[in-house]
């Protein structure tokens, strides 16, 4: 059976559900919104779509939703209701089901068309909402003026209609009664009539054939409702649009599909109700024109309509099969944008948008979201709402012509400021400040940036009272046509998409640092509620004021198998010069979530007490956060630690200690002090650096030279300065200059024209590689995984070859060079292999025997093999070490222990240039680095 199917986590398709016109079944039918004058009639049997809830319920019948809910109706008409947000999967089931055409007709009213037309400003006004020279205000229908009403009714039967009567009302006031000749399959027929408009009306109504003189394949059309008030729209349809069969409304009458749009488009701005608008939006359209759309279609004039949309076939046919079946949202959100609304999606940003460092001159992960009612109708999934400052505006222009886009930005309090306060909630004198705006750069790219470097765009310190106000920059005086005018204000000239509506704040303060935004949605709502001159933002901080105690510098996370408990834990080390007898309690503090985004701060999880359960150099503080595990996580954590002296002084809290949500390490590449370790995840960061001043933390490189890249990393490896990153999913080789402040991108091998990338099997292109390794010579060894191929570049990128060419490798999934020989390991990590490099020959050495679930391996001076592998299978991942003997080698021993800790599923060898008698490795959640001692150099 041909299905449809949708997934709701990534699209809601809403639509909306309405009571019939039929005696008949008009009891059996849940009454929908009242702005609702679209009517179907009982799901037949024919229907049977599936509705998946998130626990595994299932229920089948005709799906229809309407905003956040999904209604299934069972062939009598019945409808259970669930929640958008308990549905997993909708699944439409319709296309072979009978759809014989009957051999009856289908009267439908397809528009009513208002003459002369009421013009707008539609393409007539400039990018800051003004009008274009010579552009006459626009004519909007008067009280008491005779308007012209020509009613097209279609016949998309499959039979010819009867003669028939036709009856058209203003409210209850009878305009016309007419006998509509018989309309052929196919056509329609004009019914004309003239009414002096009353501005008191509410609605037309067209009832056709209302004694019921002739059977039809649907009646529910014949009844035909439009407000009175609304804005006209021009709606184009492509050619064929109502040959798929029957659409969500039960006909094959492609301006029932159309209308069914437009009114549900009207429901749910009657459902958008907020404090400021309790009866919902009160803005309306209707469609005053339909035509069916071709190559040779006539522009549409400038000011003719409000707006002008179009209901195209997508190219792909499945998704055409299933068109008619569902509400068309994102042309629906062109409508909204014709009406005036922005999209407020460019407030979110994400970790790879930030140009800003923190005080290790370190990038500055930080990103802003939106909560699900400020993304609205134009930012949020398909069907959403409208929000509270969208309905404001909507309410605040209803019934004037349209024409402007976002004029409505420049609606933000004249002054805008904030106070800084301390953890104690009290405010802060003192505070560095530099603010960094978003902004799009001239290749288009949205960044929040400063400057330029490190600049912020503004410098200051807070006030005695913790205050400062920020300066208004000036913008181009001027009123839009919706009488909306732009004033000096603190972001500047506000562009009317929202693309420079953020400011990133950077809070310094006794050694410490935070981040915190500004949003242009958040002072609009500002001014929504009365701050129209004047707002000020508190910005809630971990700073501490005064001489405070000395914390830890970091929190160190441990594995359980670490612990003495068994149990996950956290450890801080002892601050220099401070003696345990001061210390009188350590306050744990916890935020989940990502970066910078501190929407709630940190929350006070533990207190501990100081105590002899000295763990090295570190003071142990173990079950104190137990669901330290990735398979109990779905976000980020972040801990800090602050201690408390004898005298009740709180002290600064001290680095965060990072803990990722992937669920497992990939590989690591030591550079300098630092280590970079790649993991194993979906989620925005993909790879984190290590070192001995702030911990692990989240890593991003800037990748500004390929537009669109979004990598993924694997293997590791460094080629002097450049960090060298295999990436699976775009079938490619990354290089990264670590050398600056930043890390950029450098280039990408091979080099690829549409992201995500495509495999390739020619000379240096890959099919999901998945390792890399550096030569003591600078060649380049990629683990070309979906090629079963292990390549040879040169230290530029330069295809060389291949490793062992007359071998037949099996998914090489691994490859380290350490001390003349690289190991290769493939065969679903069951065989790892040696190589002897030397004069820029390979020869093979030996076979380690057969291993499970093995990683990178690591030959010493002495010839000693250590692999992260499990010995049989079934084990667990460990550490393990082989003696050469011929060509293959004898198992010696496992690790049990290195000298940073134990030994925890391990992965990733490396061997750090600078201490030929180090090789270090990942241990598994929580990702520390670790090393095992090597035989020296003889």
């Amino acid at each position: 059976m041909s299905t449809w199917r949708t997934n709701l986590i990534s699209m809601a398709c809403v639509c909306i559900v309405a009571t019939t016109a039929s005696a008949q079944s008009q009891n059996r039918l849940p009454v929908a919104p009242a702005d609702m004058q679209y009517r179907y009639e009982a799901a037949p049997l024919g229907f049977l779509d599936i509705v998946t809830m998130r626990d595994g319920t299932k229920f089948v019948g005709k799906i229809m939703e309407w905003a956040d809910e999904v209604w299934i109706f069972n062939p009598a008409g019945n409808a259970t209701r669930v929640p958008t947000s308990q549905v997993d999967t909708l699944l439409f089931r319709r296309d072979d089901r009978p759809v014989l055409k009957p051999a009856l007709p289908d009267l439908t009213v397809q528009f009513i068309e208002r003459l002369p037309h009421e013009s707008s400003y539609r393409g007539l006004v400039n990018d800051d909402g003004t009008a274009l020279n010579g552009t006459a205000r626009p004519q909007r229908h008067q009280g008491g003026q005779q308007i012209t009403l020509r009613i097209s009714i279609a016949n998309g039967g499959f039979a010819p209609s009867q003669s028939v009567s036709v009856a058209v009302y203003a409210d209850d006031q009878t305009i016309k009664t007419a006998e509509l000749p018989a309309v052929a399959p196919g056509d329609s027929h004009v019914v004309e009539t003239t009414w002096n408009y009353n501005l008191g009306a509410k609605q037309f109504r067209v009832l056709i054939d209302p004694d019921g003189k002739q059977q039809e394949a649907a009646r529910w059309n014949n009844s035909f409702v439009e407000p009175v008030q609304a804005l006209g729209v021009l709606v184009r349809v492509s050619a064929g649009l109502g040959d798929g069969g029957f659409g969500l409304t039960d006909t094959h009458n492609v301006a029932d599909f159309v209308q069914y749009q437009l009114q549900s488009f009207n429901a749910l701005m009657a459902a958008s109700t907020h404090d400021l608008a309790p009866n919902g939006i009160i803005e309306r359209v209707r469609c005053d024109k339909l035509e069916i759309a071709t190559t040779d279609a006539t522009p549409v004039p400038d000011g003719r309509y409000d707006a002008v949309i179009d209901f195209k076939l997508p190219e792909y046919s499945q998704q055409a099969a299933g068109y008619t079946l569902r509400m068309d949202w994102p042309t629906m959100r062109s409508l909204a944008a014709q009406l005036g609304l922005a999209d407020p999606s460019p407030l979110e940003t994400g970790v790879a948008q930030s140009r800003m460092y923190n005080r290790f001159g370190r990038p500055a992960l930080v990103e802003h979201t939106l909560s699900d009612s400020e993304r609205g109708f134009m930012g949020g999934v398909a069907g959403c709402r409208f929000s509270r400052v969208e309905a404001a505006y909507l309410n605040a222009v209803r019934g004037k012509p349209r024409g402007v886009r976002g004029s409505y930005l420049n609606q933000i309090p004249g002054n805008i400021g904030f106070v800084v306060h301390d953890r104690e909630g009290k405010p802060l004198p003192g505070v560095e400040v530099g603010i960094f705006q978003l902004g799009r750069t001239e290749t288009g790219d949205s960044l929040l940036r400063g400057a330029g470097g490190n600049s912020p765009l503004i410098e200051a310190a807070t006030d005695e009272s913790g205050g400062l106000q920020l300066p208004n920059r000036p913008v181009t005086a001027g009123v839009s046509v919706d009488g909306i005018g732009a004033r000096a204000n603190a972001f500047g000239t506000i562009a009317q998409d929202y693309s420079n509506g953020l400011m990133a704040v950077r809070l310094r303060h006794g050694g410490k640092e935070s981040f915190h935004f500004i949003s242009l949605l958040d002072a609009q709502a500002a001014v929504l509620d009365g701050h129209e001159q004047q707002w000020s933002v508190t910005f809630h901080t971990p700073f501490v004021a005064g001489e405070v105690p000395t914390s830890p510098p970091y929190v160190v996370p441990l594995a359980a198998e670490e612990t003495e408990a068994g149990e996950a834990a956290l450890a801080w080390p002892l601050p220099r010069g401070v003696a345990p007898e001061r210390i009188r309690e350590w306050q744990l503090y916890e935020r989940r979530g990502y970066a910078g985004q501190d929407h709630e701060g940190w929350h006070l999880r533990e207190v501990r007490l100081p105590g002899d359960n000295a763990l090295r150099d570190l003071i142990d503080a173990t079950d104190v956060v137990p669901d330290f595990t990735p398979d109990q996580r779905n976000e980020d954590v972040f801990i800090t630690i602050a201690m408390v002296s004898k005298d009740g002084s709180l002290g600064s809290m001290s680095e965060p200690g990072f803990l990722s949500s992937a669920s497992q390490a990939r590989s690591l590449a030591i550079w300098s002090d630092t280590a970079f370790i790649s993991l194993d995840t979906e989620g925005p960061i993909r790879m984190l650096y290590w070192d001995a001043v702030a911990g692990t933390q989240p890593y991003m490189p800037i990748n500004d030279a390929e537009p669109g890249y979004e990598p993924h990393f694997a293997g590791l490896a460094f080629r002097d300065a450049t960090l060298i990153a295999a990436d699976p999913v775009n079938h490619c080789i990354a290089m990264y200059d670590v050398s600056r402040d930043r890390h950029t991108l450098i280039r990408v091998i091979p080099d690829q024209d549409v992201w995500p990338g495509a495999p390739g099997f020619m000379p240096g292109a890959f099919a999901t590689p998945q390792d890399v390794a550096v030569d003591a010579d600078g060649r380049i060894y990629v683990a070309d995984t979906g090629n079963h191929r292990v390549q040879i570049l040169s230290g530029q990128g330069e295809p060389q070859g291949l490793l062992d060419p007359d071998y037949r490798f099996l998914q090489p999934s691994a490859v380290c060079f350490a001390f003349g020989h690289l190991c290769v390991t493939d065969n679903a990590g069951t065989r790892v292999r040696v190589y002897r490099i030397a004069d820029g020959k390979a020869t093979f050495k030996l076979e380690l025997p057969q291993l499970s679930d093995a990683g990178r391996a690591i030959v010493d001076h002495q010839g000693q093999i250590f692999v992260c592998a499990a010995k049989e299978s079934g084990d667990e991942r460990s550490l393990l070490r082989f003696a050469p003997d011929g060509e293959s080698a004898t198992f010696v021993d496992k690790v049990q222990r290195s000298d940073l800790g134990a030994i925890v599923r391990p992965r990733g060898f490396y061997q750090h240039g600078n201490d030929a008698t180090q090789a270090y490795f990942v241990n598994d959640f929580p990702y520390g680095v670790r090393r095992v001692q090597l035989a020296p150099q003889p």
